[in-house]
């Protein structure tokens, strides 16, 4: 497949994509009242922050790896440890 072709079906699925987004949020403003919408906007940022915040947690783990002798790898991260600091992202799960 040729890389203008791509190219084009990428733009193609773009458009697709982006023209039922607008029904989509045409279909809501019908079915939704406007503190319903606030509240999912409300709950759509939150769910970014905590998505954010867990990537931070992820993305600062420690990537050591350690050999042992039969020379199987072993990796030691964030996630075998309890950090209270870092607890607080995640108090409402």
């Amino acid at each position: 497949m040729s890389l203008l072709l791509i190219i084009i079906l990428i733009i193609i699925i773009t458009i697709q994509a982006d023209n039922l987004r607008q029904q989509t949020l045409h279909q809501l403003r019908r079915i939704l009242t406007v503190r319903q919408v606030a509240r999912s906007f409300l709950v759509i940022g939150e769910y970014y922050g905590r998505l954010r915040a867990l990537s931070t947690l992820w993305s600062s783990r420690p990537r050591e790896t350690m050999m042992s002798e039969d020379n199987s790898c072993q990796t030691t991260t964030d996630l075998q440890m309890v950090h209270p600091a870092q607890n607080h992202h995640f108090a409402n799960f």
